[in-house]
């Protein structure tokens, strides 16, 4: 399976495998799409107790340092094209579209700048298929 991971603070990586979140944010496009590892970074700089559309956060069921999930990375288009109206996630400038999160056991591993390739383990992990 060819994967790529990215390393996204808490709470929105858990949003985005919960379901929650459909669009990331970030400042850089990518031509990358397909199988996309989210690994939730140790920072708790950008922690809070309810997700923009009033969702409460329980920190203390958060994982931090490892991959929780996986989803599709689907398309990357500026926030100009997006047009969220309706979309409390989206801020841009660029907009990651996922879909089809599915939850993994938290599987411990550093995380990284950028997109970067996951290791065996939770390649492994995701060819198994997860849980919705």
């Amino acid at each position: 399976m060819r994967a790529k991971c990215l390393t996204i603070h808490q709470p929105w990586a858990w949003a985005i495998i919960a379901g929650h979140q459909r669009v990331e944010n970030r400042t850089w496009s990518t031509h990358y799409r397909g199988p996309l590892a989210i690994h939730a970074g140790v920072s708790r700089e950008w922690m809070a107790d309810e997700l923009p559309n009033g969702i409460p956060v329980v920190a203390s069921t958060l994982a931090f340092g490892a991959v929780i999930g996986f989803c599709d990375l689907v398309d990357c288009v500026p926030i100009r094209v997006y047009r969220p109206q309706d979309d409390p996630f989206a801020s841009g400038p660029f907009c990651w579209m996922l879909e089809n999160p599915r939850k993994l056991r938290p599987i411990r591993v550093r995380g990284q700048r950028w997109l970067w390739t996951p290791p065996e383990e939770v390649i492994r992990e995701m060819s198994q298929g997860g849980r919705p």
